[in-house]
């Protein structure tokens, strides 16, 4: 396979050529092939983001478009050469939401490629929490990293789970090198979104109020997916 400055690459599902690539992984787009003089090879680097593109675990082709002689590489035909197969190993897929009620113990099962009891994950808040960037939120799970077990579950107790809320679930297959544990880098080890955590109940656990004796009074509590 003879490769030029230009060429793309495209990872999909099934054929090249006739496959267009997976919008759901590599960040729905093409890439550009660069050459590294320190590895003396022609690369393509993917980010680690939630939103980026090593997303979730799976097995894609790669496939080749040389740039020129008509090609734009902007097409599925236009990638019809196979450079051969990526595997990411991780969860999959990237939306395995969990449902648990606060106060009370919950299981939460994961599947997806070569899952393994050294992985980890971690929860950060669902509206300000990025993973791969933001540090576990200390308001479930206590605030730790948490291991698969063998049949790939994680059990939370009740004390993980002191109230109500949203979580992002924050992965990391730790399966980089013979001297990687997750968690050695920090919260960017866990850039694998793989899903997300409800908790039902309510938020925050310290809603205090202060009613008078003889007068009627109004106690409002806040949570998530408060039942009637």
């Amino acid at each position: 396979l003879t490769i030029s400055t230009g060429d793309m690459i495209a990872f999909v599902q099934n054929n090249c050529g006739l496959d267009d690539r997976d919008p759901s992984f590599a960040s729905d787009a093409y890439h550009a092939l660069s050459y590294s003089a320190s590895l003396g090879s022609w690369v393509v680097t993917l980010s680690a983001t939630e939103t980026g593109g090593t997303s979730r675990g799976g097995v894609w082709y790669m496939c080749h478009c040389a740039v020129g002689a008509g090609s734009t590489c902007s097409t599925a035909a236009d990638f019809a050469t196979a450079a051969g197969k990526l595997t990411v190993y991780g969860p999959s897929p990237a939306s395995q939401d969990h449902t648990c009620k606060a106060g009370a113990s919950c299981q939460l099962a994961f599947t997806g490629q070569r899952l393994t009891t050294s992985d980890r994950l971690f929860f950060v808040d669902h509206s300000t929490g990025i993973c791969g960037a933001s540090a576990a939120d200390l308001n479930v799970g206590g605030g730790s990293t948490h291991a698969l077990s063998a049949d790939f579950t994680l059990s939370l107790g009740a004390a993980d789970l002191p109230q109500g809320g949203k979580w992002k679930i924050c992965y990391c297959p730790d399966d980089s090198g013979p001297d990687f544990f997750c968690g050695d880098n920090g919260p960017s080890d866990f850039g694998m979104l793989a899903g997300v955590l409800t908790v039902l109940g309510p938020a925050p656990n310290s809603q205090h109020f202060a009613c008078v004796a003889g007068f009627s009074c109004t106690v409002v509590i806040l949570g998530e997916q408060l039942s009637r």
